[in-house]
């Protein structure tokens, strides 16, 4: 399989140009922003002697030409990275549909256990009536035999009993119709837990098989890549004179968030696998939910990115020369559109983040450019800022 995998990879670059990609002429946004929607997982993604696709039409399609080889394996892996990152983020909300389905299966089988406890009961309260009204007014008919079951109330005639009572056959109307709702409700949701197990099912395929084509262009870039950029890379990773309460016009960062962002420095190198929140495993999403939710106790901060930007965007969207360490930074499909987002970072300063970027890959710090032409697509604060302690 190594074999293969490293002559797929060898190939990638024609393979891409030979296969039909259209490579425009002309200047367009950055790559992974022609995505407008999380890519479908109706259909399970084909392979090909168990290679995995790579990405295909739009999507594999870079925003502008690069002059290098290398330039071009680069947007390609951008796009590619930004496909998996939708596909996870997909894969973590259908993991939470699940599993509220799972629950409300759980709770539905209670409910319908207790009504079919109570049916029982009425049921026998309605024979034990039956028997007692029709006995004292007539003794014990031939054959009959006390207390034998629910068939025994059909061989009863209750109107001929002047004391068998009404409530008894309202309470057993009442309980029948509440045990056939319940059941009803047991298989509706029992079908809802289905369909979302199959949903997730599907999505954890796609997302898998899509982002082993990610994998394929990221090892035949670092082949391209030279040391020389790679240490490149290195230092603009490292952090230097790092202070979490460093101010921004005259305010610096909540001592909770300083909170968080210490949190995700102690997790740097811990490997990234999607729809975990940690402690040995980390997705982007889960690692701002672990610090800001299960760290600082907000218990109304959401699990998935776009729902992250939804709840703190009510509270402070910040623009990209005020930030503050703990602000959480969005990459999206569509930069007018905040329910394409894809991507969630914690600013740590110095125009780097910490964050776990896919499959493959670890948390880490990344420098990012925040000037003219910045990926950034969203930027929030989670716990609005206070002022700078005064010089003495």
């Amino acid at each position: 399989m190594a074999t293969r995998r490293e002559r797929v990879g060898t190939v990638v670059l024609t393979a891409l140009i030979v296969g039909g990609v259209a490579i425009p002429a002309h200047a367009e946004p950055a790559p992974g922003s022609k995505i407008t929607a999380v890519p479908d997982a109706g259909d399970r993604p084909a392979t090909y002697n168990g290679v995995p696709p790579l990405p295909t039409g739009v999507l594999a399609t870079p925003a502008s030409f690069p002059l290098t080889p290398l330039e071009y394996l680069r947007k390609q892996v951008e796009v590619a990275t930004a496909e998996a990152q939708s596909l996870a983020e997909r894969v973590t909300e259908l993991d939470e549909e699940f599993e509220a389905a799972r629950i409300a299966t759980a709770w539905a089988e209670h409910e319908w256990s207790n009504a079919d406890a109570k049916l029982k009961e009425a049921r026998a309260a309605a024979v034990k009536a039956a028997v007692d009204a029709y006995m004292a007014a007539n003794g014990a008919p031939r054959g009959f035999e006390h207390g034998s079951g629910w068939s025994d109330v059909q061989r009863l005639r209750p109107d001929r009993a002047d004391d068998f009572s009404e409530s008894t056959a309202f309470e057993l109307d009442r309980a029948t119709a509440a045990e056939k709702s319940a059941a009803e409700a047991l298989e509706k949701a029992k079908a809802t837990q289905k369909v979302a197990e199959e949903n997730l099912t599907i999505a954890k395929d796609a997302y898998m098989q899509r982002d082993q084509g990610r994998l394929l262009l990221q090892e035949r870039f670092l082949v391209l890549q030279t040391e020389e950029e790679r240490k490149r890379e290195r230092d603009d990773a490292k952090l230097v004179d790092y202070d979490p309460g460093k101010s921004s016009d005259g305010k610096v960062a909540h001592p909770d968030a300083q909170k968080v962002v210490r949190y995700a420095l102690q997790q740097l190198g811990k490997p990234y696998r999607f729809s975990e929140e940690g402690p040995d495993y980390f997705d982007c999403s889960g690692l701002t939910w672990a610090g800001y939710y299960r760290l600082i106790g907000l218990k109304w901060f959401p699990r998935v990115s776009k729902d992250q930007y939804q709840a703190t965007a009510s509270k402070r969207i910040v623009n990209l020369d005020a930030l503050l360490p703990g602000d959480l930074l969005f990459y999206a499909s569509d930069k007018s559109n905040p329910r394409t987002i894809h991507h969630v970072m914690i600013y740590l300063g110095d125009s780097r983040v910490v964050h776990a970027t896919g499959s493959g890959d670890k948390v880490k710090i990344s420098k990012i450019n925040l000037g003219a032409g910045s990926p950034v697509d969203f930027a929030t604060r989670v716990i609005d800022a206070v002022d700078a302690p005064k010089k003495q």
